[in-house]
């Protein structure tokens, strides 16, 4: 015997149209872009009446911390990548192979 799958609502999202998936995981990484920008265009106005070297230590600072960012997303990808395909039986293969290759 089969047991019935209980999906919650976050789970019916991303097993839906892929699109909007790919849209409602998009949304939160474009909001937390946006906050770190508006942070550093803030810290530039800001370190301005400090000096020079401030704001080149910000300026600096600000790429890498980026990099770091884009790292720990990549790894994200990665493990959302592996749970779909041990987990493909479960759902639409379609779906799966689709958002799979928009992941990688």
């Amino acid at each position: 015997m089969e047991e019935e799958v209980q999906l919650t609502r976050d789970a019916k999202v991303m097993l839906g149209d892929p699109k909007k998936a790919l849209i409602a995981m998009a949304i939160p990484i474009v909001i937390s872009n946006f906050i770190q920008s508006a942070n550093n265009i803030i810290d530039t106005i800001w370190l301005t009446s400090i000096g020079v070297d401030a704001q080149a230590a910000v300026s600096t600072i600000f790429p890498i911390f980026f990099i770091v960012i884009d790292i720990v997303l990549q790894l994200t990808y990665r493990h959302c990548h592996l749970f779909l395909v041990r987990y493909h039986r479960v759902l639409d293969p379609a779906f799966t192979d689709s958002l799979v290759d928009a992941l990688s």
